[in-house]
C-alpha cells in the first residue's frame, strides 16, 4: 500500500541518487503562519477585509491525467510541478516513500530525499536518475514494493536547515525501467518509454499561431523520447497554476522523430487548441509516450500502450512572422522544358521559433508569361499541397505537375495577375499551411530560358493580395543561366488588415461612479460613442507586452495613434510603468522590467472630431 503524508517530523534514510536529512518539521507550518496572522491582523484597522493566498504546490508530472509511470530509460526522468503564489526564501524538494510488504503482513517504509528542485517562474523541476538500486513496482518474490513521490515548497529558505514547509502535494507512482527482453515483440508490461520536453521549457515561453480575431491555434512540442516510442500524444492544459491540472487532449497521437546519438529519438508534434479555448489561457502542456505496436497507423495508439510522460509550465505568446527564408535563394542554370526545382521556405516567429500551420502565398514572375508552379507532391507531404488564391482573383489557370523528376502533364490549378505590356505574376497559396518545421515547399517549371523572380509571404490575414506591411522572402532561377540577384517583386496592395488575435474575455472591473464596466455612459445628446476593445500579451527576453486597439465596426478613428498606459500593480492599485502610442494599425509594443504580476493596458477616453472614443482596458497576469 502507499503510504499518506509523512508524520510530523519523521526521518529520511538514505536511498537510491538521495541523501539522509531530518525534515523541517510541519509543526512549524501551523505556529509560524499563527503567528504571521495574528500579527498582521493586530496592525490592521478596524472594519479592514483580511485575503491571503495561501500558497499551493501541485505535480504536473507525474499526473492523473497524463501518466503516473516513471521511468529513466535512456535518461533521467522528470519531474515537474507548479506554485500558485511563489513565496520569498522559496524552496522545493522532492521525496521518495518506498513501501515493502511480505506475504507475513509486514510493511516497511522509508523515505529518500531525491533533491532539490530547479526553479523557472511558478515552474519547478527536477531530473531524478532512477538508477538500479529500486526494484520495479510490484511484486517480486515474497515482497511487493509500491511508490509515491512528494513535493515540498518551502518558504523563508536562507540556508542548510533553514525554511518552513508551507505546502505538500504527493502521488502514487510507478517505476517502470527495466529491460526489454524483445524490442521486436512489445507488450504493455514493457519498460516505460521515457520523454523530456525540450520547447517549451519549464516556466518557459510558448508560441502560439492564431489566426486573427479567433478561438482555438496551434502549437508544437519538442522531446527527447526513449528509441522505442512509437507516438506522442500531446496535452494542454488551463488549470490555475498551484490546482491539479484538467488536461485537454490536443491531437491525434503522432510525432516525427529523427535519432540521436545515443538512440533517444528527438520528436515533434503539433497540438491544436479546441475551438472556443484562448491560447493565453493555456497555463500547461504535457506529451504521452506511447509503443502500440506496429503496423498500428498514426491516430489508432492503444492507451493500454501510454508509457511515461512530461510537462511545462509556460506563458503563451502569439506568434508573428519573424523571419522567412527561402532554400535555396539562388538556382543557377536550371533546365527549362524539363527541369522542375523545388524550394523550400521557412517561417520563423519573433523569437526565433518556426510557425506551423502558417498561411503562406507565392508569386512568381518571368521569364515571359508561360510560368508554372509544380503543384503536385505526394500524398505524404499534405502540408506542400497548394491551390490557386480563393480571394479577390481572376479565374485560375493550369500549372504544372512536379512529381519525383522533371514535370509530365497538366497538374492543378494556380492563379494569375495579368500584367498588360509586361509578365504576367502567378500566384499560388498553401492548402493546409507550414508544416511543424515551419516549412512550405512549391517547385517552378518554365518553357524557355531566362530569369524567375519569386516571393513568398505569410498572408497573416488571409486576403491573398501581398501587402507591404507582410514579412517576406524572396528567391530567383536562371534558366539556362546564372540566376540573378533575388530581388522580390513588389506589394501589389496598401491594405494591411493584419491585427492581433482577440484575447480570452475577462470579466469587466467593478464600474466606478458615473462609469459603465467598459467606460463612461455616453451623452446622450452630442458626438457618437465608440465602444473599443484592448488586448494585451506577453513574451519574454526581455518582457515584450504587446496588443492591438480593435473597434468592433472595423473604424479606425479610435484605434489609430491611441495614447495608452502599460499598468502593473503594485500594493493593490495599478502605477503606470509605461506610456506608449499605438500605430496606425491599432498595435503597440513595449519593453520593460521581467517582472511577475498582474498588468493592464488602458486607452483612456478621448474626444476625436465628432466621436467619443470611450476608455477601455485589458488586464491580464504574467508569470515570470
Amino acid at each position: 500500500m502507499v503510504k499518506g503524508k509523512a508524520p510530523l517530523g519523521r526521518t529520511v534514510t538514505p536511498g537510491a541518487s538521495g541523501r539522509a536529512r531530518p525534515r523541517r518539521g510541519l509543526a512549524r507550518v501551523v505556529f509560524g503562519a499563527t503567528a504571521a496572522l495574528l500579527l498582521a491582523v493586530a496592525g490592521l484597522p478596524l472594519g479592514f477585509s483580511l485575503a491571503q493566498v495561501e500558497p499551493q504546490i501541485q505535480f504536473i508530472n507525474p499526473s492523473p491525467g497524463t501518466s503516473l509511470a516513471v521511468s529513466d530509460k535512456q535518461q533521467a526522468a522528470h519531474l515537474a510541478s507548479w506554485v500558485n503564489e511563489v513565496p520569498e526564501g522559496v524552496l522545493v524538494e522532492y521525496e521518495l516513500d518506498v513501501t515493502s510488504e511480505t506475504q507475513l503482513g509486514g510493511t516497511e517504509v522509508h523515505t529518500v530525499l531525491l533533491g532539490e528542485a530547479t526553479r523557472s517562474g511558478n515552474g519547478f523541476g527536477f531530473l531524478w536518475d532512477i538508477g538500479d538500486g529500486l526494484p520495479e513496482t510490484g511484486k517480486e518474490g515474497l515482497r511487493t514494493t509500491t511508490y509515491a513521490v512528494r513535493a515540498i515548497l518551502y518558504a523563508g529558505y536562507t540556508g542548510p536547515g533553514t525554511g518552513t514547509a508551507v505546502a505538500v502535494d504527493e502521488h502514487p507512482i510507478t517505476i517502470n525501467h527495466k529491460d526489454d527482453p524483445d524490442p521486436t515483440q512489445r507488450s504493455p508490461e514493457d519498460a516505460a518509454e521515457s520523454a523530456r520536453i525540450t520547447y517549451p521549457e519549464n516556466g518557459g515561453p510558448l508560441g502560439v499561431y492564431i489566426r486573427p480575431n479567433g478561438s482555438g491555434g496551434n502549437f508544437t512540442i519538442d522531446a527527447v523520447v526513449s528509441q522505442h516510442t512509437r507516438f506522442l500524444r500531446p496535452y494542454y492544459t488551463k488549470s490555475p497554476p498551484g490546482e491539479e491540472p484538467v488536461w485537454k487532449s490536443c491531437g491525434l497521437a503522432g510525432g516525427r522523430f529523427v535519432f540521436q546519438e545515443n538512440l533517444t529519438k528527438l520528436g515533434r508534434i503539433q497540438c491544436e487548441i479546441a475551438p472556443g479555448d484562448y491560447a493565453l489561457d493555456v497555463t500547461g502542456v504535457a506529451v504521452i509516450t506511447n509503443d502500440t505496436p506496429a503496423p498500428t497507423p498514426q491516430g489508432q495508439a492503444q492507451a493500454a500502450f501510454n508509457d511515461g510522460a512530461d510537462a511545462s509550465v509556460v506563458t503563451p505568446y502569439y506568434q508573428r512572422v519573424g523571419s522567412i527564408t527561402i532554400d535555396p535563394r539562388t538556382v543557377d542554370d536550371a533546365e527549362f522544358e524539363t527541369g522542375c526545382p523545388t524550394l523550400t521556405a521557412t517561417f520563423l516567429d519573433q523569437l526565433s521559433r518556426p510557425i506551423g500551420n502558417m498561411n503562406v502565398d507565392v508569386h512568381l514572375e518571368g521569364p515571359g508569361d508561360q510560368a508554372r508552379f509544380g503543384t503536385v507532391f505526394p500524398a505524404a507531404d499534405a502540408n506542400n499541397i497548394n491551390k490557386p488564391p480563393d480571394k479577390g482573383h481572376a479565374l485560375p489557370e493550369t500549372a504544372s505537375s512536379c512529381v519525383e523528376g522533371p514535370k509530365g502533364g497538366s497538374g492543378g490549378k494556380q492563379g494569375e495577375h495579368n500584367i498588360v505590356g509586361g509578365q504576367d505574376t502567378k500566384h499560388i497559396e498553401s492548402s493546409v499551411g507550414t508544416d511543424v518545421a515551419g516549412t512550405f515547399m512549391f517547385a517552378v517549371t518554365v518553357n524557355r530560358a531566362g530569369a524567375s523572380q519569386l516571393v513568398v509571404w505569410g498572408d497573416e490575414d488571409d486576403d491573398d493580395h501581398f501587402c507591404f506591411d507582410e514579412k517576406a522572402g524572396s528567391a530567383s532561377v536562371g534558366w539556362g543561366q546564372p540566376a540573378p540577384e533575388p530581388t522580390g517583386l513588389p506589394p501589389n496592395s496598401t491594405d494591411c488588415p493584419v491585427s492581433i488575435p482577440s484575447p480570452s474575455p475577462t470579466p469587466s472591473p467593478s464600474p466606478t461612479p458615473g462609469e459603465s464596466p467598459s467606460g463612461p455612459s455616453p451623452t446622450p445628446t452630442g458626438p457618437a460613442s465608440h465602444e473599443r476593445s484592448v488586448g494585451i500579451s506577453f513574451a519574454h527576453a526581455p518582457l515584450i507586452v504587446s496588443g492591438h486597439v480593435t473597434v468592433p465596426d472595423g473604424s479606425d478613428v479610435c484605434s489609430e495613434s491611441v495614447p495608452l498606459k502599460v499598468q502593473r500593480k503594485r500594493k493593490g492599485k495599478y502605477v503606470t510603468v509605461r506610456k506608449t502610442t499605438t500605430d496606425e494599425h491599432g498595435r503597440y509594443s513595449v519593453n520593460l522590467r521581467d517582472r511577475p504580476g498582474r498588468y493592464r493596458a488602458v486607452a483612456p477616453r478621448v474626444l476625436r472630431g465628432e466621436v467619443i472614443c470611450r476608455r477601455s482596458w485589458e488586464k491580464r497576469r504574467h508569470v515570470h
